[in-house]
């Protein structure tokens, strides 16, 4: 998955379809006696800002290196590193937060 697919993907995920409220306009009768218009609601699709989507890259980047990392170690001494586990705990505690909480749409 090259990075512009990761990032496509990442801002459609955290995009958000909100409704818009229209403005209220009283229904007159026209002098042909037409019915009145009524009013449509509009939608807006906010999305997440740059600086977000290219965080949330970097961060999925570095956890797949950090596991990578890890599973090399691991065949090459048969031993896990403590290091990167706490490392790999981290990205994926900051990946989980990033997740739940989401982002400030801009």
């Amino acid at each position: 998955m090259t990075v512009n697919r990761l990032r496509d993907f990442i801002r459609r995920y955290f995009s958000r379809v909100v409704t818009l409220p229209e403005t209220s306009r009283e229904a007159k009768t026209t002098r042909r006696g037409r019915k009145p218009r009524q009013s449509a609601e509009r939608t807006a699709v906010l999305s997440p800002s740059e600086r977000f989507v290219w965080g949330m890259t970097a961060l999925i980047i570095a956890l797949i290196g950090a596991i990578v990392l890890e599973a090399v170690h691991i065949a090459v001494l048969h031993t896990s590193s403590p290091e990167l586990l706490t490392i790999i705990s981290g990205l994926v505690g900051s990946f989980t937060t990033a997740f739940l909480l989401g982002p400030k749409v801009s």
